[in-house]
């Protein structure tokens, strides 16, 4: 007796389709696997029923004639964002709300003032290596970085740490520089149209280099771009259509992507007081390319030296 299942022609076409159908989902989720593992998308918060969340990754949010700025910071590189607004039940409804991005660090969108009583014999902030951390010294003050990525993220350069050691008994520790701190005070921000301004109290000073001329040789200047100021990519927040309170839109980065930093600044136009948030929501996405590829095997590498090798930062 034959006890071999015997399928009839129309059920061996059904047989080799359904097969088919999962061969080509599994090559689908693969791929969709892949490019979520080597390209992944970050995600930021912010709730306005909870402002002290410690899920809130929307930072320096700030209100000013009806405009709603705040910052996300990354040191990655992003082809969109897409911004997702949800207002609570009682509020008014979004009427033709603009978001306008910019990106360089947050000291440079600092207000700018005139150059305040700074000595010609200006002390430059140095990088100094100790057996525990990186620091950033200056005006009396030592600030660690939490890891790599803050450091590049920073804009500071691993050549420029100091070669020889100093005695930082002597300053005093401040806040653990991360992702998405600003510049510590007396960095210089030097511009690509040959500006320099010093930070100080939320503020950036205009230098004149007359007065101060060995600020140009400083070498932990960062380095920034004049126009990162003006330039813009924005788009028009449009209502869900599923969802009554909730708007979103997609920023695609194509005039801001090559400025240095890693502070996107955003501006939401017209949210009066009679427009009550409920959250926003970011989610920054990647391109496919080479660069990204090898930012994320850097970061992998850095994280196993950290980790397994106890390197500093």
């Amino acid at each position: 007796m034959n006890d071999k299942l015997k399928l009839g022609l129309k059920n061996k076409k059904i047989l080799s389709a359904l097969r088919l159908t999962i061969f080509i989902l599994f090559i689908l989720g693969s791929l969709y696997f892949a490019h979520r593992l080597f390209f992944p998308s970050e995600y930021f918060t912010q709730s306005f029923e909870n402002m002290n969340s410690l899920k809130n990754t929307i930072t320096d949010l700030s209100s000013k004639e009806d405009n709603l700025v705040f910052f996300a910071s990354s040191d990655q590189e992003f082809s969109e964002i897409r911004v997702s607004v949800t207002l609570q039940k009682k509020s008014s409804s979004l009427k033709n709300t603009n978001v306008d991005l910019r990106k360089s660090y947050k000291a440079f969108f600092y207000p700018t003032t005139p150059e305040k009583h700074i000595p010609s014999t200006l002390d430059e902030n140095l990088l100094i290596s100790s057996p525990n951390a990186i620091y950033i010294i200056g005006e009396g003050k030592k600030s660690p970085f939490d890891n790599p990525q803050t450091f590049e993220g920073l804009g500071y350069a691993w050549e420029n740490i100091e070669p020889h050691p100093v005695d930082l008994s002597e300053y005093e520790k401040t806040k653990l520089l991360n992702i998405t701190s600003a510049h510590p005070e007396n960095s210089v921000l030097a511009t690509d149209t040959g500006k320099y301004f010093l930070i100080s109290n939320k503020e950036k000073q205009i230098l004149d280099t007359k007065k101060t001329p060995r600020v140009k040789d400083f070498k932990n200047n960062i380095l920034v771009q004049e126009k990162s100021l003006e330039v813009t990519d924005n788009c028009q927040l449009e209502k869900a259509f599923l969802f009554k309170n909730r708007y979103y839109c997609t920023i695609k980065i194509e005039n801001i992507n090559n400025f240095s930093g890693k502070d996107y600044q955003f501006k939401l136009s017209d949210i009066d007081n009679n427009i009550k948030l409920k959250n926003i929501n970011l989610e920054f996405k990647k391109t496919a390319s080479k660069d990204n590829l090898l930012i994320f095997l850097a970061d992998i590498k850095n994280k196993i030296k950290t980790r397994f090798l106890g390197e500093k930062l």
